[in-house]
């Protein structure tokens, strides 16, 4: 037995912390329908399940509040779709006379635990999450949340754990806007520098690629579980390429491929297929190759960094828009991409020095991105270790908290 632990049914706990249902915890309410009073005119806040999964970015007003919502309640997704992202996510109220509490969204108000240490631990619980069966819509019953066994430790720690996951929120928020204002700031940029001058060449990609644009093969290989990734139109992801989720084909079909199509660095990858319009360019000599969703264009005459930015621009965008044939999933062929127009400095300096300052604010995004990836995987590992005693944080009251060390 471990010193200050204690076994119990649902594993080692430390000594001074106790297992509660939920029922005897807090008490429950289910919501109520709000559709016949909304309008864009309402002054509360219907806290339905998109309101919830989306983060309260996106909401409905409506003119009453049908089930008012008071501070230090928590509202729980009670129906979603099979493995959905929803099931069972909460939203904790933080003021009075704001929101109201819609059908299949549940209220529970603690009776005296802090609620955003219960927020913490309730939010897309495990044990809520082993209804979703996989084939069908999962609706939680009421008996069913209130059955959710509770880790409570004293009132004070109680707080303290959720004062250092707050600040772990907090640090996260931070980031999400200086990367929101990042984006803005690189927008504004290739609006002001990628805005064709009087003097500016303009051409179709056919005449400045030192190839035909072409795209991948028209079959489906034999996939493998390792070997030459072999990248589809879901790998470009945010203007770049996403090697986190790959298939792979064997060497035979790479040769047998690449007498069509070998990507190398430099060039430009373009989604042809189902999400047209989708832009990266190859930035490493790393061997894979690509299927036919998508086009590879293979700049000569101009800087391809510096095409690479114009194809995201709006004029690119609607010229594709213009020849995607809509009529199925969505698809444009080589000889249509090649036929869109790209406008540019006479100047190769110029090009360049434009790609050069939209290449710094990318990398200064990327640099965000990954330090946001990071502090979130920093919020995991807190809360895996705060919310089952593996890591005690010194506390007289919360008041003494003086926050985690991150």
């Amino acid at each position: 037995m471990v010193k200050g632990m204690k076994q119990t049914e649902i594993g080692m706990i430390p000594e001074d912390w106790e297992i509660a249902k939920l029922k005897d915890i807090a008490d429950f309410q289910n919501g109520l329908a709000h559709e016949n009073i909304e309008s864009e005119f309402g002054e509360f806040i219907a806290v339905n399940s998109k309101f919830i999964s989306q983060d309260g970015k996106v909401f409905r007003k409506v003119t009453k509040q049908l089930l008012p919502l008071f501070n230090n309640d928590l509202c729980i997704v009670m129906s979603d779709i099979p493995n959905g992202k929803a099931l069972a996510k909460c939203f904790l109220v933080e003021e009075d006379g704001r929101y109201t509490l819609n059908q299949r969204i549940g209220r529970i108000s603690p009776i005296k635990d802090c609620s955003k240490y219960l927020f913490y631990t309730l939010n897309r619980n495990k044990y809520f999450l082993g209804f979703d069966s996989g084939s069908g819509q999962t609706n939680l019953r009421k008996d069913e949340v209130l059955a959710c066994p509770v880790l409570l430790p004293p009132l004070p720690e109680q707080e303290a754990i959720a004062a250092a996951l707050s600040d772990a929120d907090a640090w996260i928020e931070s980031l999400e806007q200086l990367i929101a204002k990042k984006r803005l700031i690189k927008q504004g940029a290739m609006q002001e520098l990628l805005t064709p001058k009087d003097d500016w060449e303009v051409k179709i990609i056919r005449e400045i690629v030192a190839t035909p644009v072409t795209d991948g093969p028209h079959e489906t290989p034999f996939f493998l579980d390792k070997g030459i990734p072999f990248l589809s139109v879901n790998n470009i992801v945010d203007n770049k390429i996403d090697w986190s989720d790959l298939r792979y084909i064997s060497e035979v079909d790479d040769i047998r491929f690449s007498k069509k199509c070998k990507p190398r660095r430099g060039d430009i990858l373009l989604g042809k297929a189902a999400s047209v319009g989708k832009i990266a360019i190859v930035e490493s000599d790393y061997n894979f190759n690509i299927w036919s969703p998508l086009a590879l264009i293979r700049i000569d005459e101009i800087s391809n960094k510096y095409c690479f930015y114009y194809l995201q621009t709006t004029d690119v965008l609607n010229q594709i828009k213009f020849f995607t044939n809509t009529s199925s999933q969505g698809n444009i062929g080589m000889g249509d991409i090649e036929k869109i127009e790209i406008k540019y400095p006479k100047s190769l300096s110029e090009q360049t020095r434009i790609a050069t300052i939209l290449s710094d604010v990318d990398a200064e995004l990327e640099a965000l991105e990954q330090q946001l990836h990071k502090v979130r995987q920093i919020k995991q590992g807190m809360m895996q270790e705060l919310l089952t005693g593996r890591i005690r944080l010194n506390y007289d009251s919360c008041e003494d908290y003086d926050g985690y060390s991150f």
